[in-house]
């Protein structure tokens, strides 16, 4: 571990999983999304931040279920990355909110 992003402890892993780039410095709702969805895959119940009195029903998915859940949600995301595109204009790399690399 050591990129900076936000490390999730899950049940059915062995070790905490750490998630690479943390946007929640920017937008502390994009934490409480990922953590919800993740408690929601791999809890019995779980609580959200936007509805604290509430408990919810997760899915208690096991281990080897909810890796190859996470796994097809991280090929389905690769597919979507665009290839050969070509960037027609310069980037202003102070609005990135990441360290410009050479």
């Amino acid at each position: 571990m050591g990129s900076g992003g936000a490390v999730v402890d899950l049940p059915g892993f062995d070790d905490p999983v750490e998630l690479a780039r943390d946007a929640d410095a920017r937008d502390p709702r994009i934490g409480h999304q990922r953590q919800a969805y993740l408690s929601m895959l791999a809890t019995s119940s779980y609580r959200v931040a936007f509805i604290p009195e509430k408990s919810l029903n997760g899915l208690n998915l096991s281990g080897p279920i909810l890796e190859g859940i996470l796994y097809r949600n991280y090929e389905a995301f690769m597919k979507l990355r665009p290839r050969g595109a070509r960037i027609t204009r310069a980037i202003d790399w102070s609005r990135m909110g990441v360290e410009q690399t050479r």
